[in-house]
């Protein structure tokens, strides 16, 4: 059997979790128990999203999803559909989430 390994997953407010791995992703639809998309990051949705992501997570008080890959952070905004924001995590953000290594 061949295996995708997922990177990130994020569950949002439409009653779909979002799996990402190599630059694709799964919708899951949990009012159908099951997956009701197979698509590419940037071409089928999540545009401009990085290909590869380290973790994902939906901040719960703004219509926002937050992906993180490397040293970086990338602020999905749900309303247009797009990346808002690009930074630096301990920088710009997210500051004490991320330890560097030695």
């Amino acid at each position: 059997m061949n295996l995708k390994i997922v990177n990130a997953a994020t569950y949002l407010p439409n009653n779909k979790t979002y799996f990402f791995y190599c630059g694709e992703y799964k919708r899951f639809d949990h009012e159908n128990d099951k997956i009701d998309k197979n698509a590419n990051i940037g071409i089928d949705g999540w545009f401009e999203a990085p290909l590869h992501i380290d973790a994902a997570i939906r901040h719960p008080r703004n219509r926002k999803v937050y992906f993180f890959k490397e040293d970086k952070y990338y602020r999905y905004n749900l309303d247009i559909d797009r990346i808002d924001k690009e930074a630096q995590i301990n920088v710009d953000g997210w500051n004490d989430v991320c330890i560097p290594l030695s």
